[in-house]
């Protein structure tokens, strides 16, 4: 019998945490700048892009970069505030994803099916938020493993290469849904199928690098429910 494992990403496959960022710094600039107004838009702008550009270079947690930017916009701040400000933003963030349309009709396939689902994913820069996250939005009892990058596997390759261990399974067998380019070219040379996701948020430079060339594309969990119904 052949055993399939399908690996899914979480942010922008699963879950939607990216659609509410501008939201969130839009709360976080009135909440703790008081800033209203054109000022407050040039905040939430200046925000969401220096996220875009730390996002793709994985630079968690936020209070890592929170302090240069602040002092550019000559926003006072203390450590005791950006500790408050990063519980304030998980927070809004984890009140403010949604499941992406189709998981659960998605989930519910692979499961009839008796395949493995597996989360092979990035972490957040707080050890355990991830899972916690994963855990809120009720779909962790969909998986049989949750591997998560520089918690309990190195990276999302060694996440991939576990399964392949542990079910001794042929790549052919072994599907990787990711939503951005990078992590499915760095696992290219396993053999396994990938498919890359669209994802449309505020967030771009991360979905910008160069794709594999076997990448199968598609526009979202409608088509890849229906692309893994046909296999056998």
């Amino acid at each position: 019998m052949v055993t399939r494992i399908v690996a899914f990403d979480v942010d922008g496959v699963l879950i939607d945490s990216y659609s509410c960022i501008p939201r969130i710094y839009r709360e976080i600039g009135r909440e703790f700048f008081f800033l209203e107004d054109l000022y407050l838009d040039y905040f939430v702008n200046s925000m969401v892009i220096a996220e875009d550009i730390n996002d793709g270079l994985k630079n968690y947690p936020q209070t890592k970069w929170w302090p240069y930017l602040l002092e550019a916009l000559q926003l006072k701040y203390s450590k005791s505030l950006l500790s408050k400000m990063l519980d304030a933003y998980w927070k809004k963030r984890n009140e403010y994803s949604r499941l992406i349309d189709g998981v659960l009709s998605l989930l519910d396939l692979l499961k009839q099916k008796n395949w493995i689902c597996a989360i092979v994913c990035g972490n957040d820069g707080i050890p355990g938020l991830k899972l916690k996250r994963i855990q809120q939005q009720k779909i962790d009892r969909f998986f049989a493993h949750i591997f998560i990058e520089r918690e309990n596997v190195a990276s999302k390759r060694d996440g991939i290469r576990k399964l392949l261990e542990k079910y001794k399974s042929q790549p052919e067998h072994v599907y990787f849904i990711d939503d951005k380019p990078e992590p499915l070219k760095n696992v290219e040379d396993l053999g396994i199928n990938l498919v890359q996701i669209s994802f449309d948020g505020p967030l771009k430079l991360g979905w910008r690098s160069n794709k594999p060339k076997n990448v199968k594309e598609l526009k979202n969990l409608d088509e890849l429910k229906e692309f893994l119904s046909k296999v056998p």
